[in-house]
């Protein structure tokens, strides 16, 4: 028997599950209206072939190690990208009008000012990704609407292929390019996998920079130098956080170097098994200045905005106030005033965080194991290198975990360090595997790492989207959404305040009105037009619209002019909480739509089936 026949066979029953998956999609009818979860549209098994396909790809790629160098990777490789890249997808296979909401609204009506202006918003301070988006729409002339699924698609494939192009220069071994190749595929970052936000775009862009960085020291090449210049200024333009941990990144490899270079002697005297190479490690009058040079244009340009600026004022009161004020805490927060019990909260965890935690946690055994190894066993350089940027990047990205450093959503705070923890553990894993180790315990801790592995892919492919398992509402916008916002912009009165109900007004707002200035808290000019903005309460519709409290609605308003926007991710959205805690949600019931449709100081005046405006009379 072909020694690779199981392999071959095993690519076969991956396609095999794409065209399952293929079918099942074709008979299913699209989507009427808004869903409360995307996995709610199809049953269980449907998701368990998405699963079933990467694993096999993941399976082919695992299967090569310590085997006779071939291309049969490439086939596992291939079968997960073309697996993912159809999950990822299932936004727009499913008819959704827009996926997702929030923010993706934002970027698109500044893609859209540039098409109407040919120019950009004085107030847009990360414009990269919007040009580029621009760009894309006049090259394969596309509706600007479409752009969100080209380009987190386009973002997620750049991601795997510069993961792949990265562990080839830094690793010492086939086996190791394979290992972190194997760490990069499970869908890791959530949600921001199907977000057009400059964050992830950035994200996405560090293993190609960091590519070009070590095939640059490697080669001596200027056209590599020049290519990690361009994607580093380029990376300036797209996001100011992701920035500043570039210029991180480049200074703990500049000092990852001078260990190397200027310690090597003294640490070898220490360790008789490490022989560093000063000649391998020998610091560039380039990229000492990259940094430095990076910084300039980073401060240079964000400094001007003053939304930048009060930015940088409230990182500096939080970390005057201390701990207590970040993103860590707010979660905390949440789940101990929802009364959430501790086995619910557990499994909140493990459906949102359980595959970074996973690889957290193996990052942590690694590194453990290769302190204690630093004297039996010869140190890389580029082993050094990740495991200094590995241990900068996790401690200063804790910050944003502890105080109220701008960043909301903790999987923003971990895909920080998780492109650097991804490519350590690679490294690492291979360097402790080779440490005086019988076959049978490699096989045991190879199947553990397998199972890791195959863990974090199931669990990543049930919180991409919205679900009762992650306590987060589908971000699915309807065509009901749109042609009700329009309706809104075009006939309601901007001097009257609005209550809204799971629904962003402003962020519409922006989708369709970016005529004008963005929002007047980050504006530089005297250009800002009120008459155009809405007024929007800062808090949401009360629940039960505050019938519980208040008889009628108007007493609720303190007997001021209102206008209500109910749209049907509002009415339902509380059933994504556990049952037992879905009294403490916003809610809206039966009754509560019978006392509203009673209330004489209340009236419907605009309903097109899951958008709603009603009028409230002060």
């Amino acid at each position: 028997m072909n020694k690779y026949c199981l392999e071959k066979i095993s690519g076969i029953f991956g396609f095999l599950m794409i065209f399952i998956i293929t079918i099942i999609i074709l008979k299913t009818p699209v989507a009427s209206g808004y869903e409360l979860s995307i996995y709610n549209s199809y049953p269980i098994y449907f998701w368990l072939f998405f699963v079933l396909s990467s694993s096999t790809g993941i399976y082919i790629i695992f299967n090569q190690l310590n085997k006779q160098k071939s291309n049969l990777w490439l086939l596992g490789f291939f079968l997960i990208m073309l697996s993912n890249v159809l999950f990822l997808c299932m936004p727009l296979i499913r008819g959704y009008a827009l996926y997702p909401n929030g923010d993706a609204l934002t970027h698109l009506g500044w893609v859209n000012f540039i098409l109407l202006n040919g120019n950009l918003e004085s107030a847009d301070f990360y414009p990269f990704m919007h040009i580029l988006a621009t760009i894309i729409t006049d090259l394969i002339n596309v509706d600007y609407m479409q752009l969100i699924t080209i380009i987190y698609i386009s973002g997620y494939i750049l991601y795997l292929l510069s993961m792949n192009l990265l562990a080839k220069v830094i690793s010492n071994s086939e086996n190791q390019t394979i290992l972190i190749t194997i760490f990069s595929v499970p869908l890791i970052f959530s949600f921001l996998l199907t977000s057009i936000h400059p964050f992830i775009f950035a994200i996405y862009l560090i293993p190609l920079l960091l590519y070009f960085y070590f095939s640059g020291e490697k080669t001596n090449k200027i056209q590599n130098r020049i290519l990690l210049l361009i994607i580093a200024v380029c990376i300036v333009f797209i996001h100011p956080i992701i920035a500043f941990f570039i210029i991180l990144i480049l200074i703990g490899l500049v000092s990852s170097r001078f260990i190397h270079q200027n310690l090597g002697e003294l640490i070898s005297s220490w360790f008789k098994h490490q022989n560093f190479d000063k000649h391998n490690s020998k610091l560039s009058k380039y990229s000492l200045g990259l940094p430095f040079l990076v910084f300039v244009i980073f401060f240079t340009w964000y400094i001007s905005f003053i939304g930048i600026q009060r930015n940088i004022k409230r990182v500096a009161n939080s970390l005057i106030n201390g701990i207590g004020s970040g993103v860590l805490y707010s979660q905390l927060n949440t789940l101990n005033s929802a009364n959430v019990s501790i086995f619910q909260s557990i499994s909140i965890f493990i459906y949102n965080y359980g595959g970074i935690a996973l690889y957290l946690l193996l990052f942590a055994i690694l590194m453990i194991l290769f302190l204690n190894s630093v004297r039996t066993k010869s140190v890389k350089l580029n082993e050094l290198n990740f495991v200094i940027l590995a241990i900068l990047i996790s401690v200063v990205s804790s910050g944003f975990l502890f105080f109220n450093f701008i960043v909301a959503e903790p999987i923003r705070v971990l895909a920080l360090p998780l492109i650097i923890i991804i490519t350590c553990n690679g490294l690492l894993f291979y360097h402790i595997e080779g440490i005086n180790l019988s076959k049978t315990r490699s096989k045991i801790i190879r199947s553990l790492l397998l199972l890791l592995i195959l863990s974090t892919l199931v669990i990543g492919i049930f919180n991409v989207y919205g679900s009762d398992r992650t306590v987060v509402i589908n971000l699915q916008v309807t065509n009901m959404d749109i042609n009700g916002m329009d309706w809104s912009i075009d006939y309601m009165d901007k001097n009257i305040n609005i209550t809204q109900a799971k629904i962003l007004v402003k962020r519409f707002q922006d989708l369709r009105l970016k005529s004008y200035e963005f929002n007047e808290i980050w504006m530089n000019t005297s250009k800002y037009t009120p008459q155009l903005i809405f007024k929007v309460d800062q808090n949401d519709t009360p629940t039960h619209f505050g019938y519980d409290e208040n008889y009628p609605i108007s007493k609720t308003f303190n007997f001021e002019d209102h206008y209500m926007i109910l749209t049907k991710a509002g009415i339902i959205g509380n059933n994504i909480l556990p049952y037992n805690v879905r009294d403490k949600g916003h809610q809206y019931t039966d009754d509560d739509f019978k006392k509203l449709n009673n209330d004489t100081t209340i009236t419907k005046i605009f309903d097109n089936g899951e958008f709603q405006v009603w009028r409230i009379y002060g």
